[in-house]
């Protein structure tokens, strides 16, 4: 996995995991939003985990079939990554994502996922 991936790919997978233990605060300090909306993030998060509560509670790696990303260096509000791939599940690839996060303050923040 490229090194520039390496950052952003450990924040989907503890969003992934705060999913899986059904930790909507924990996930939603993922998100770039967490800091000016922290209720409404969690809230969203909340909801979102539980539309999605197969992929999140079977969940065991992002990582392993990453097949697409671009970076740009002056996105919104920073350096801009956005990938695509499959989730893995105890049920093998059983979904695909995408995802885009931003890079401020030294690490790598949500700004949406999207999970088929």
């Amino acid at each position: 996995m490229p090194e520039e991936l390496a950052g952003a790919v450990e924040t989907l997978d503890r969003f992934m995991l705060a999913g899986k233990e059904d930790d909507a605060r924990r996930g939603a300090q993922l998100l770039d939003m967490y800091e000016t909306s922290p209720r409404k993030a969690e809230r969203e998060i909340e909801s979102y985990f539980e539309q999605k509560r197969p992929h999140f509670s079977e969940y065991v790696s992002i990582s392993k079939d990453i097949y697409g990303y671009e970076l740009k260096e002056n996105g919104y509000r920073g350096p801009n990554l956005s990938l695509e791939g499959r989730l893995e599940t105890t049920s093998g690839f059983t979904a695909e994502f995408s995802a885009r996060l931003v890079y401020r303050e030294q690490r790598w923040r949500l700004l949406s996922i999207d999970i088929d």
